[in-house]
């Protein structure tokens, strides 16, 4: 099988005199794949093709796609995973501003992602996003926090078909800084008291490898395994609005609190459909990961590791099918540097989508020992786009701390997503903590938030 058409080939060639002069050549206006949603899995029509007459001005509506990349993924990845953000953020969105408006001056990018994916099976996205809030209390007095994440990620060296076996290297780099002097939200969620952050924005003051592992899919999706440098979220205990940059932010509404998922690092994941829904899924991870270091020997060197093991139902076997219900029992290895002692616990997740793509969700679990956030956890929320466009979230939880001295907590959030552009979205939030554990000053904190991504 041949995997690059065009050994010699390099991003430079890639904008060439040439190349450039041609697109030069060609009309401004912004040309799609056709969208298909075969099996609930919108992406181009004839997965893989590449001929340009397929691309045209017609197809830009709605779930149309901008690149011609290939949508091997059959959905079973979590909703913050890289394949998730190639298929969604390439495809036409309903915004609040036309198209044209900046689309017009993409147009050559667009057709470069196409041209490296041709030739390399390189695809990439790029995005932005910024996150201010503010704490109506801090034990500290730091009450603002302001931070970044800038990210570039993809997919290379695509083999096989999606209708049989196909696999792929995914990987992502990443920066991530508090901007102006103010403390990162993620920091700043912990000062207010709470056993739970606002925020996954935290520093990564260098340019990390957050993700860097072979994804291998066998008979359509039946089959699937993953190995290398991975983040252990992306795999157990999915539901559809699991995304901080796109959806609920608290720490409550994104991993389980309940479950103690560790830091990105090396990891082994298997999972099979026993039948058209019902799947048994299972992995082990370095549960002494660190975020953008790419360290794969402390795995075997420490050989503390977080395992666990899910079983559950898909209604289409998607992480956002009509329904997706599952169990997942994990356990993690004492930590002695870190001194953490043995933990284990079992999370449930039940999930469902209407057909205007609004979800609603109920999430429990319980935790022996001290490495997970809460020892017991349940909570709930729905999001719906009144408008067929933006996205509108609410959800509340409560939770009890490992520490039975401290009190429990209840957490809260709602979010507004305006569709402003086809690369730009702005969430206005709000969210607040009943009885903050870790604190007996404030019996409300309330958090204001702002948050901004831009992605091409």
């Amino acid at each position: 099988m041949v995997l690059v058409s065009h050994p010699g080939f390099t991003l430079a060639q890639a904008l060439d005199s040439d190349d450039v002069s041609a697109a030069s050549e060609t009309s401004d206006e912004l040309e799609c794949y056709p969208a298909s949603t075969e099996n609930g899995v919108t992406g181009t029509a004839d997965p893989g093709a590449t001929n340009p007459e397929t691309k045209s001005t017609r197809h830009c509506e709605p779930g149309a796609s901008l690149t011609n990349y290939e949508d091997t993924d059959p959905g079973q990845t979590s909703s913050k995973s890289v394949e998730s953000d190639l298929a969604s953020d390439n495809q036409i969105k309903p915004a609040v501003f036309p198209v044209d408006l900046l689309h017009s001056k993409l147009v050559h990018f667009y057709s470069f992602k196409d041209r490296v994916n041709d030739t390399l099976r390189l695809a990439f996205n790029i995005d932005y996003s910024v996150l201010a809030q503010h704490a109506s209390y801090t034990q500290s007095g730091e009450d603002t926090g302001i931070s970044g994440a800038f990210r570039i990620l993809g997919t290379w060296l695509r083999v096989g078909t999606r209708e049989g076996n196909n696999g792929h290297l995914v990987w992502k780099m990443e920066t991530r800084n508090p901007l102006g002097n103010h403390p990162t939200p993620r920091d700043m969620g912990f000062d207010t008291g709470s056993a739970l952050s606002t925020a996954n924005y935290k520093e990564l003051d260098y340019w990390g490898i957050t993700d860097l592992f072979w994804m291998q899919r066998l008979k359509g999706g039946k089959y699937a395994f993953v190995a290398g440098h991975t983040d252990p979220g992306d795999w157990a205990d999915q539901y559809p609005l699991l995304n901080a940059w796109r959806s609920f932010m608290n720490d409550a509404f994104y991993n389980n609190p309940t479950q103690a998922i560790p830091k990105r690092g090396f990891g082994l994941v298997g999972q099979v459909f026993l039948d058209n829904k019902l799947y048994l899924m299972g992995g082990v991870h370095d549960a002494n990961g660190k975020d953008g270091k790419l360290d794969l020997s402390s795995f075997w060197s420490t050989r503390e590791w977080f395992s666990y093991a899910e079983f559950g139902f898909r209604s289409s076997r998607r992480v956002g099918s009509r329904h997706n219900g599952h169990i997942n029992i994990w356990h993690q290895d004492a930590r002695e540097e870190a001194g953490v002692e043995e933990s284990r616990g079992v999370v449930g997740t039940y999930s469902h989508v209407n057909a205007r793509g609004g979800v609603s969700f109920i999430r429990a679990g319980w935790s022996k020992g001290d490495a997970a956030q809460m020892r017991r956890f349940i909570g709930a929320g729905l999001s719906f786009k009144p408008w067929g466009r933006d996205t509108i979230g609410i959800a509340s939880s409560w939770g009890s701390p490992p520490d039975k001295s401290l009190r429990n907590q209840i957490t809260s959030e709602v979010f507004y997503r305006v569709q402003l552009m086809q690369n730009l979205t702005i969430t206005p939030s709000l969210q607040a903590t009943y009885k903050p554990s870790f604190t007996l000053e404030k019996t409300w904190v309330m958090i204001p938030g702002l948050r901004m991504r831009l992605v091409f």
